[in-house]
């Protein structure tokens, strides 16, 4: 009896790691507010017609943001699955580019393109011979509809290239044998395969679209959304409840994802041939027709990012082309004050301080978390199931939460940088722990067997051999983690104050301010910090978007 108790003390203490976390970062936030909710406001919202419009224009701006993300990927994908050129890494690590890059700096991309005198309207007025602007879709729920299928195709594109890439070569083989046409070929072979993982990154570019904040808070205009309301409320009672009608909806959605998730992992792994990808140049009609639909879709992808860092070092507005250079707008940030004798070095210097902080600390409970979740097949199923959760959770509502319990509540921490590194790190670590484990399940089997046959016990194992294994992939999360923190745009917008806040907020004050070019050299850092991150790290950034 002793020894099952034993048994059972040590089984529990894999879950420990995982229940602290999700005890500090989630649910005492979340209690906090349900604990701050009236009951009868709570019941008045869910018949309020503005409230109701508020949940409608969050679920139609998600829709119309994901099926054109879906639809626009999968010729992308299928090209990327099926064939093997010359430059083929090149045009997809460009493609997937817009989606590190922080969503705040695409916005002002697009505001740079979808501006009356942008390269769009520049682009109309030359073709129909008009001088006045012609488009006029900046600030309204299109402009941010566009910008999400900007930034979610790749998302959308590295889920379906799985699914492509996982097709059973021996069924399409057969198809081929037996004289099937196309049409037959994708009903039978394709679709019957390819459904899940279709499922799956509809539900995740949808998840993504319904808890967007920088881009309706930024060009949305008129248009807004629950999770913009939640912080344009948060001084009133009323944006707890509106949090909890939020976090209530993200969680069924988080659910969904959690279960397409396994189910496309599952099916990726039981291709019984892979699909093979045909190398060499692309010769046929079809496949000279993807290559320059894959092109052009970089070459889209790629505008809002390439604009922004034009802008950074033009004297003018940009078309296309600058049409002289400066360094003015640089010039500007270190004139520009931000907040109460809060300048460009100071909110560098925070900003980076924070990133490095939140990001150790997220590197070490992943590996915490991950350790103890695989000392078992059951801890590691429930750890990964269970860290799925936070991926698509309202982040207004875990903010306000975290503001509520640990900025004015049990720890009076409003107004300090270490209620930003809290925040990061309940955001990072559910991304980085993929990443982690997925290098940690790689080590065979055999060599920790060894290791226990030889005496090893689990702490000399982890710090002999195991971390010295992963420590490639320990490496490159940390820098994944520093570029998530550097860029995060939700939590420092309830957390600053106007001596300490961070670049993002900074970008958005500019962008307010309507100074663009200033805005834009400012972006132009960030862009930098973040690419110089992920370049160090471009497969565990592409196996961070895949095992999401």
């Amino acid at each position: 009896m002793a020894t099952r108790g034993q048994g059972s003390l040590v089984h529990a203490l894999d879950y420990l790691p995982l229940l602290a976390f999700a005890l500090f970062f989630y649910a005492i936030p979340i209690c906090y507010v349900l604990a701050s909710i009236n009951v009868q406001e709570l019941a008045g919202l869910l018949n309020d017609p503005y409230v109701l419009k508020l949940i409608w224009n969050t679920i139609l701006q998600a829709v119309a943001s994901t099926i054109p993300s879906i639809v626009l990927a999968i010729p992308v994908a299928y090209f990327f699955a099926n064939y093997a050129f010359r430059g083929s890494k090149i045009v997809r690590n460009l493609l997937l580019t817009p989606f590190f890059v922080p969503a705040f700096a695409v916005t002002e991309g697009m505001i740079i393109m979808l501006g009356e005198r942008g390269l769009v309207n520049q682009f109309l007025e030359l073709i129909l011979g008009t001088r006045q602007p012609v488009s006029d879709v900046l600030y309204s729920v299109t402009a941010v509809v566009m910008t999400h299928v900007i930034y979610y195709l790749p998302l959308a594109m590295l889920i379906l290239e799985q699914g492509f890439s996982s097709v059973d070569q021996d069924q399409l083989d057969a198809a081929h044998v037996s004289g099937a046409d196309w049409l037959t070929t994708l009903r039978v072979v394709y679709l019957s395969h390819l459904v899940p993982f279709l499922a799956a990154s509809a539900i995740l570019v949808f998840a993504f679209s319904f808890i967007t904040y920088s881009t309706p808070i930024l060009i949305g205009g008129k248009f807004t959304t629950l999770e913009v309301e939640i912080y344009s409320t948060r001084t009133r009672s009323v944006s707890s409840s509106l949090a909890i009608i939020q976090l209530a909806m993200t969680l069924a959605i988080s659910v969904l994802v959690m279960a397409f998730r396994e189910r496309t992992y599952k099916s990726s792994l039981g291709s019984a041939r892979p699909l093979s990808r045909e190398e060499g140049q692309s010769h046929t009609l079809g496949r000279r027709a993807l290559l320059v639909y894959c092109i052009l879709v970089a070459v889209i992808e790629l505008m809002p990012v390439y604009l922004v860092l034009v802008q950074s070092v033009s004297q003018s507005a940009v078309v296309l082309f600058p049409t002289s250079i400066s360094l003015e707008g640089f010039s500007a940030l270190f004139a520009q004050e931000f907040g109460f004798g809060v300048g460009f070095i100071d909110v560098l210097l925070t900003s980076l301080s924070i990133a490095f902080v939140a990001s150790l600390c997220s590197v070490l409970l992943s590996i915490l978390i991950a350790w103890r979740g695989l000392q078992s097949k059951r801890a590691r199923e429930s750890t990964g199931l269970l860290l799925s959760l936070p991926l698509s959770i309202s982040r207004s509502s875990l903010a306000l939460g975290m503001m509520l319990s640990y900025g004015f509540g049990m720890l009076q921490l409003y107004g300090s940088w270490i209620l930003f590194i809290l925040g990061d790190i309940a955001l990072i670590v559910p991304l980085i722990f993929r990443v982690i484990e997925a290098s940690w399940l790689r080590i065979g089997s055999e060599v920790r067997e060894a290791a226990s046959t030889f005496g090893a016990s689990d702490l000399y194992r982890l710090f002999r051999i195991e971390l010295p294994l992963i420590a490639p992939a320990v490496a490159s999360s940390f820098m994944l983690a520093f570029s998530s923190s550097i860029s995060e745009f939700t939590f420092a917008n309830f957390f600053s104050t106007l001596n300490l806040m961070t670049l993002p907020i900074s970008v958005a004050t500019l962008l307010d301010l309507r100074k663009f070019g200033p805005a834009a050299a400012l972006n132009a850092v960030i862009i930098l910090i973040v690419v110089a991150a992920e370049v160090t790290s471009p497969a565990v950034s592409q196996e961070a978007l895949r095992v999401m």
